[in-house]
């Protein structure tokens, strides 16, 4: 029986602020379940962490950095690193989180069936916005006025005020 070898993938890591816990509890998550799923930094793969500390140049130098290193793939996430890491590569594998509207931010054409290196997962889609307040009217028959807080800096922001 021949002895079988496998190769060390290389997987770049880029998230936005390493002070988010938020960003900070999905990495570890991330991490465990890589390794219950028996992948090992070191034995079997090689991770490449970077982090954006919400500052779009550092997050273009880190994606600029990250594609330089030829991983095998790239786990991204929010919506600015992967706009700057889309400026970097057409070809490199690019796994997205946390993503706000990425059809309409043109990181993919279609979150059911997406082309190119992109694929990921988002749990904002503008088209569900109605849904949402129609459960809202559901669970609190007496509302009336809803509020929505957002973030002057998110990408996205500028669209909830004109859905």
């Amino acid at each position: 029986m021949h002895a079988q070898t496998q190769r060390m993938r290389h997987v770049g890591i880029l998230l936005g602020s390493a002070d988010n816990t938020v960003s900070r509890s999905r990495l570890d998550a991330f991490l465990q379940a890589f390794r219950r799923l028996g992948w090992t930094e070191g034995q079997n793969v090689h991770l490449e962490i970077r982090w954006g500390a919400n500052d779009q140049s550092k997050i273009a130098a880190n994606a600029k950095e990250l594609v330089g290193l030829k991983p095998d793939v790239i786990l991204v996430g929010p919506s600015n690193t992967v706009i700057a890491l889309l400026k970097e590569t057409r070809s490199t594998p690019i796994v997205f989180v946390d993503v706000s509207d990425p059809i309409g931010q043109g990181v993919v054409d279609s979150l059911a069936r997406p082309t190119g290196n992109v694929t990921g997962f988002s749990a904002l889609e503008f088209s569900l916005i109605g849904k949402w307040l129609q459960l809202l009217k559901e669970a609190a028959p007496g509302l009336k006025r809803v509020g929505l807080m957002i973030s002057t800096i998110n990408t996205t922001s500028p669209r909830w005020f004109f859905t």
